[in-house]
């Protein structure tokens, strides 16, 4: 009867430990506001996105594995007086990203997050600016886990709220910001943005792993 209690004893705490290994997903649930479903072309390595952005703001396709979406009527001169929070990027970082930054991309899905903090606080100090304030949080989404990371930015007395979201199945990031004095700002719809991506790639790409139809 000891012996048997022993095992007991030693399978439950076993299985403690396993469900204390498993990663705790966030639902993704549904977003907040009203969404429109848009398409951009990208000439330039002839892909389409199809994705979704608030409803009433505008979509623009800028540089070759990019588009862009923006608050009605919302335009800047530079990146410098740019408010994040009044847009939203998404990027393909493939081709312009070290396998190092890659991989510490990859590492946010399994909750490895330090190297990642590290890069982005080394980087903004080698500029003058500063990155703090760091929020880490993984979502279950349509086609797999969604990973979130919020942290505030300080360079040359301005401060913002970045939000970035990274999807597992294909290597595109989308980027925002908050900004507690706008209605909606972009960062608050992120996650779906970047939950609801298409990209379908036809031509000069050899890596079909980007594309999804």
């Amino acid at each position: 009867m000891k012996r048997f209690l022993l095992i007991l004893v030693c399978l439950l705490l076993l299985s403690s430990a396993i469900g204390c290994n498993k990663q705790k997903l966030e639902p993704l649930g549904k977003c907040p506001v009203e969404m429109q479903t848009v398409t951009n072309k990208d000439q330039n390595v002839d892909a389409t996105y199809t994705w979704s952005i608030p409803k009433g703001w505008d979509s623009v396709s800028l540089t070759s594995h990019s588009v862009e979406a923006r608050f009605p009527g919302y335009t800047y001169s530079s990146d410098l007086d740019a408010d994040i929070s009044l847009m939203i990027g998404v990027r393909n970082y493939s081709d312009n990203h070290s396998q190092e930054d890659i991989q510490q991309y990859k590492n946010l899905f399994e909750g490895k997050t330090e190297e990642y903090k590290n890069t982005i606080m080394k980087h903004f100090q080698e500029v003058g600016g500063n990155a703090s304030d760091f929020q880490f949080k993984v979502y279950k989404g349509t086609h797999g886990r969604i990973a979130e990371v919020k942290y505030t930015y300080e360079y040359q007395e301005k401060i913002s709220n970045y939000v970035y979201c990274f999807r597992e199945d294909i290597p595109y990031f989308a980027v925002g910001g908050l900004n507690s004095s706008n209605k909606l700002s972009s960062g608050d719809v992120l996650p779906w943005v970047m939950d609801s991506l298409q990209v379908i790639e036809t031509k000069n790409r050899d890596r079909p792993e980007n594309c999804i139809e």
